[in-house]
């Protein structure tokens, strides 16, 4: 049985709160014959239930999936996650150590690009492939949404990272086809590159909740037409021009329910104040996404108009809004809108609160059947090619170029 290490510092579990990528990986690579590791921070600011680590670090069978969870400290600050992650890249210098069976190939996953040094290390000593997975274009999407500056340090270590793992990793995999040229340009041997995109699982965690009191009792009247929001509360996502949106349809029966947290959400509390028809009802926990999805007549996604959005990323929560089969309105710069290419709904410019608002009253406008019928087809478009069980095909034939 071949034994695949995964070493993302950031990633969760269905059980633990996102980043769900890895994981679902690791459970479809189950399913073709695999045994999957998955190396990450004991402590991550997207993690919903921290691991319970009582030495330096804690091993927990998760669904099969055997992950091993580094003690890193608390962050609060930017200062102090960069501290978190110098302290997650001193610990994999003994990789070694921490996963001494044999290993077959190695999957480091970015963002951070920080730890391709020690799994270059690794592979290198074991004489195994290295395939290096970038989930987001770093550190282009932190400087395009200003959160550093082109000066910092890290910044400078991370464009050397980057361009680091496009020379020595054995292949790159990105979400999105359209980072090729980007990856190519920065070094990346033609042939290497591979897009595997992101998904969801229809196995993994089909057990649904009914929502708790606590949220059914926040949600606007049925009376309305409801336009949902599931995410990280962040500006990154475009929400902003969600609550222009809200603003521009004021008195029109049309009511906006955004659900989740995030660093920005109480600037964003402060950005709909007096607007009666937005609603925030808190982080809902996954099981019972499906329910809150159930209740709301379109779901919105959106990202900033920001080229590095428009080339390497590929947002998860436009797959659960088709896994829970809702029409969408998708606000992205990128041409190859997965709402678009599945025909669920409708893809409007990013930026653009008047674009959003007429997008919203064109679904209000349509009959309960054609909304229907959009959701369906975006449920049917996920099941053919974008599960993680059919994902899983391409990474299997990834691992097996290099033979068995």
């Amino acid at each position: 049985m071949r034994h695949i290490l995964i070493v993302n510092h950031n990633a969760g579990s269905v059980h633990h709160g996102p980043n769900f990528r890895s994981y679902y990986v690791a459970r479809s690579l189950l399913e073709h014959g695999f045994r999957v590791t998955i190396v990450c921070s004991g402590f991550s600011h997207k993690l919903t239930k921290l691991p319970v680590i009582e030495g330096e670090s804690h091993v927990e069978d998760v669904d099969g999936v055997r992950m091993i969870w580094l003690k890193m400290p608390v962050y609060r600050s930017s200062v102090q996650r960069l501290w978190n992650y110098a302290q997650f890249a001193m610990r994999l210098r003994r990789l070694d150590a921490i996963v001494p069976e044999p290993v077959d190939a190695v999957v480091c996953s970015s963002p951070p690009p920080y730890w391709i040094w020690a799994c270059r290390h690794f592979t290198q000593q074991r004489e195994i492939p290295l395939i290096f997975e970038c989930r987001d274009l770093w550190p282009d999407v932190i400087l395009e949404t200003r959160r550093t500056a082109i000066l910092n340090p890290a910044v400078w270590l991370m464009m050397l990272a980057e361009r680091i793992a496009y020379r020595s990793a054995d292949a790159v995999v990105a979400v999105n086809q359209e980072a090729r040229k980007t990856m190519e340009r920065r070094g990346l041997a033609k042939g290497k590159f591979h897009a595997i995109p992101n998904g969801v699982s229809l196995e993994a965690d089909n057990a649904h909740e009914s929502l708790s009191s606590s949220i059914r009792e926040r949600l606007p009247s049925d009376d309305v037409f409801r336009v949902g929001y599931a995410g990280s509360l962040s500006r990154v996502y475009g929400l902003e021009y969600l609550l222009g949106a809200a603003r521009l349809l004021c008195g029109q029966r049309v009511h906006f329910v955004l659900a989740g947290s995030g660093g920005d959400e109480q600037w964003l509390r402060e950005q709909a104040t007096g607007l009666d028809n937005v609603t925030f009802v808190g982080w809902i926990p996954k099981p019972q996404l499906h329910a809150f999805l159930s209740v709301v007549d379109v779901a919105y996604a959106g990202l900033l108009d920001i080229p590095s959005f428009a080339i390497g990323s590929d947002s998860t929560k436009v797959f659960e809004y088709l896994k829970a089969a809702r029409p969408v309105v998708h606000a992205l710069g990128a041409e190859n809108s997965v709402i678009a290419e599945a025909g669920a709904g409708l893809h409007v410019p990013p930026e653009n609160s008047e674009a959003i608002a007429k997008a919203v009253v064109k679904m209000r406008d349509l009959t309960q059947d054609k909304r229907d019928a959009l959701g369906r087809a975006g449920l049917d478009y996920l099941k053919q090619y974008r599960t993680y069980e059919a994902l899983g095909f391409q990474w299997k034939e990834l691992l097996d170029s290099w033979g068995n």
